[in-house]
């Protein structure tokens, strides 16, 4: 059995790692004016503050980033992404109560929205929220994009990444399960022949191989070779492992914390804080080298691998900085010895 892996954490990291991919995709004539030389801030941390995830019984990904145009002036993009299939009717209240909450903070910035729906739910899809009451009349309606409600051939945009994100999206929604090993493959055949960069096609195929997981784990297997095969890749640890390992990691953390929340129900606690103190250092430990792993490999910025294993930006930048005074010193005693 695989473990899934997080499509929260990847959906944040796709967007962070092909924002001008994303920016074309869903707002081309805002992009044209955009400033991609200037690197766009993320603001997460910004964003959980006024609307904190506690908020929300389930899980959604959200993020607002904040941009700059040719001008020098500066724009701001909510993003959001409905991953599960379920009928919310306060959806729209919450994408109100989110965009009044970012102007009130930030300030009057020109701020545009976007919800992407990647449920299997072709009838919801709301895109406004009214409110009126003794002659008080209000219409929010912000913009939306249900991929179920696509064909193929919308989805493809020419020279865009982003295509293959959408593609893999709408497949895993229509496919059926047994049909998954083949579907994938198209993909990944059809990344191999779009020429992208290097560190494009690894960050897509991160999201392609891990956005639903073979049950199969024959079928699993047949498939890494396969893009082993097509990207002549090298079978040590790769950027997706060390992905995989740390989230699995994740997972099973996730779980023990469930249990001992059962034990404390139970009346269990006593005795377990030596026990947590230890197993909890653990983790950290594994985290921090899996973290200094992926720095090293030099594939995701620091954002990125922050989204990916949900932990602040700060940690990264400080594991990044440990390791350039490493690799420092390694030069400098490499060139005495020479």
């Amino acid at each position: 059995m695989y473990i899934n892996f997080s499509k929260d954490a990847l959906w944040k990291g796709i967007i962070r790692s092909l924002f001008k991919p994303f920016m074309y995709y869903f707002f081309p004539e805002l992009s044209d004016e955009v400033d991609f030389n200037q690197k766009p801030e993320f603001l997460d941390k910004e964003l959980d503050e006024i609307y904190p995830p506690s908020m929300e019984k389930k899980r959604r990904t959200d993020k607002l980033i904040k941009f700059f145009l040719h001008n020098g002036e500066e724009r701001w993009v909510l993003v959001h992404i409905e991953i599960q299939g379920y009928t919310d009717v306060d959806f729209p209240k919450r994408m109100f109560t989110m965009f009044y909450r970012i102007r009130d903070r930030f300030g009057e910035h020109d701020l545009t929205s976007l919800a992407i729906f990647t449920d299997d739910n072709k009838s919801f899809a709301p895109d406004t929220y009214t409110y009126e009451y003794h002659g008080l009349s209000l219409r929010y309606t912000y913009p939306i994009f249900k991929v179920v409600n696509f064909t193929e051939k919308e989805l493809e945009k020419p020279n865009n990444p982003f295509s293959i994100v959408m593609l893999t999206t709408l497949k895993s929604i229509k496919e059926a399960e047994g049909n998954m090993y083949v579907w994938k493959i198209e993909l990944v055949r059809q990344l191999k022949v779009a020429n992208y960069d290097s560190q494009t096609i690894r960050q897509l195929l991160t999201f392609i191989k891990y956005y639903t997981s073979f049950k199969n784990r024959e079928q699993g297997n047949l498939f890494e070779n396969e893009v082993f095969t097509l990207f002549n890749l090298s079978k040590d640890m790769t950027i997706e492992e060390l992905v995989a390992d740390a989230i699995k990691d994740k997972y099973i953390q996730e779980g023990r914390e469930e249990g001992r929340e059962e034990g404390r129900e139970e009346g269990r606690e006593e005795g377990r804080e030596e026990g947590r103190e230890e197993e909890r250092l653990k983790h950290e430990g594994k985290r921090r080298l899996n973290i200094q792993r992926l720095v090293q490999k030099e594939t995701f910025d620091d954002a990125t691998i922050a989204d990916i294993f949900e932990v602040d930006i700060t940690l990264v930048q400080q594991i990044r900085a440990e390791w350039e005074v490493q690799k420092e010193n390694n030069d400098d005693e490499e060139e005495e010895e020479s």
